[in-house]
This record gives C-alpha cells, sequence and structure tokens, in this order.
C-alpha cells in the first residue's frame, strides 16, 4: 500500500466519523429551525403593519406612471420604510441573537463532546466557559454586529421588493400579498434553513477546534485535515483543502480557512490527531 494511504479500516472509522458529525449538525439544524421560522413569521407580521405607511405610494400616481419623478418618490418610499424598518429590526434582534446563540451553544458543546470522546474520553471535561468556546461566541452570536449582518439581509430583500413594485405599479395589496410570500417562501422557509444549518455547522465545527486547541495549548501538538463528502457536489476550493493532507493546527488550508465550514451549505469537517511526523 502507497506510504499516506489509510488502510480500510481506517477509512471506515473515519468514514463513521463524518456520517456521525453529519448527523448531529443535522440534528441540531432541525432542533432550532423551527424557532427560527417562527421569527420570520413574528417579523413578517410587523412588516406588513409597516407596509401601511407606503400606501400613498402604492395607491397613487406610481413610478411606471411618472417617470420624472420617478427618483423622489422611490427615494420617498424607501425613507418611509427605512424608518419603520429600524424600529422591527431593534425590537426584534434580541429575540434573534438568542436563537443564534441557542443554536451555536449546542453545536459548541456537542462539537467540543464529540472529539473529547475521540482523543481523550472520559479525560477533560469540555463546556461552554472554556476561553475558546467564549471568544467564539463574542464574535458570532454574542456579537450584535454579527446579528445585524443577518437583519440587513431581510431589509435587503424587502427593499427589492417594494422598489420593484413602485417600477411597475403595483397596487398596495398585491405587494402586501407579495411580501407575505416573501416571508412564507424565501425567507421563513429556505433563509431559516440556511441559518440553522450554517450555524449548527460553524458551532460544532468550532467546538472540535475549540477542544483541540486547548490540547495544543497544553502540549500535545496536535494535526488536522479537511475531510469532504466525497460527491459530485464537493466545490473545488474543498477538494484543494482536502488535498492539503494533516498539517499543523495553526496552519490554515489552501483556502485561507482554517476549518469547515467554508461558505453556508458547505458540507465538510475537520479531523484531527496527535501529530504523529507523517499521513497516514
Amino acid at each position: 500500500m502507497p506510504s499516506g494511504t489509510p488502510t480500510a479500516a481506517k477509512r471506515v472509522r473515519l468514514a463513521a466519523i463524518g456520517l456521525q458529525k453529519i448527523r448531529e449538525k443535522n440534528h441540531i439544524a432541525r432542533k432550532h429551525l423551527p424557532a427560527l421560522r417562527e421569527f420570520f413569521k413574528q417579523q413578517r407580521e410587523r412588516v406588513l403593519e409597516a407596509l401601511d405607511g407606503l400606501k400613498p405610494y402604492l395607491e397613487g400616481e406610481t413610478i411606471a406612471k411618472t417617470n420624472k419623478a420617478a427618483p423622489n418618490v422611490q427615494q420617498a418610499a424607501l425613507d418611509q420604510f427605512g424608518k419603520a424598518w429600524g424600529s422591527i429590526e431593534k425590537s426584534t434582534t434580541p429575540d434573534l441573537q438568542d436563537l443564534i446563540l441557542k443554536i451555536e451553544e449546542d453545536g459548541m458543546q456537542a462539537g467540543g463532546d464529540l472529539l473529547q470522546d475521540l482523543i481523550n474520553p472520559g479525560g477533560k471535561f469540555w463546556d461552554l466557559s472554556n476561553p475558546r468556546a467564549v471568544e467564539f461566541f463574542r464574535k458570532t452570536g454574542g456579537s450584535l454586529g454579527y446579528i445585524k449582518d443577518i437583519q440587513i439581509t431581510t431589509r435587503d430583500q424587502l427593499q427589492f421588493a417594494i422598489v420593484k413594485a413602485l417600477e411597475e405599479g403595483k397596487s398596495y395589496d398585491v405587494t402586501a400579498k407579495e411580501i407575505q410570500r416573501l416571508f412564507d417562501g424565501p425567507i421563513s422557509r429556505d433563509r431559516a434553513r440556511l441559518i440553522a444549518t450554517h450555524e449548527a455547522a460553524q458551532s460544532y465545527e468550532a467546538g472540535n477546534r475549540g477542544f483541540a486547541d486547548t490540547l495544543n495549548d497544553e502540549g500535545t501538538n496536535m494535526e488536522k485535515r479537511w475531510e469532504n463528502s466525497g460527491d459530485g457536489k464537493v466545490s473545488d476550493g474543498c477538494l484543494e483543502n482536502t488535498a492539503d493532507g494533516w498539517i499543523p493546527i495553526d496552519q490554515p488550508h489552501s483556502s485561507g480557512h482554517q476549518n469547515p465550514p467554508r461558505f453556508p451549505g458547505c458540507r465538510c469537517w475537520e479531523s484531527y490527531r496527535q501529530a504523529k511526523g507523517g499521513d497516514e
């Protein structure tokens, strides 16, 4: 067998670990998905209430009929919506932050627990007070800037729908129905699922990495390897990361990432081991 090629037993064990990681990440995402969808449902009601303030722009002469005034009409409508959205964002951000943190806490705990069981069963105790976990939360769910980015994406989707309605001369009733469909479909269904899966994957892998870093800090020389799902959907960037093989834990992968996920929806995971001086 060529040097660096894993044995059949090791390949089976690696696949089993990968499947376990995928199952646990998916379980965490599914657990929190209903709450995320309910959040967007409640936000939808607030937005539809705010849409009442745009009735003068959607029931009078439209941009499509008054080209000369179009820029002013559009800006006035967006200014009106912007004020309403500011209030909506302020009042809903604490609930969104709480939801994101709950997903991340479950992911961080589960990810750290898995690696502890694999590398040091019955040994070190991993919990969310670990400095690595605290630092992760500070940058993600614990950061208002991080939560604000999620809110901005929703705002931009809504603004695009409103501008399109104005430009096409749609009535208030038609616009309200389209806003509702936007929330019920792309936002509360698709975006909620993407947020749940990404936050679960990101925090789970961070828990893995946090425990490995803790071992490394305490003198156990750790290595890592980027693993992928092995199907035709794996991106070129993730394939390049896998081709890196085993590398020192602090070395970035070819993409510049320290560990998966490389992007929302990335299905890769990281393997860790004590350095042995060569590939297996």
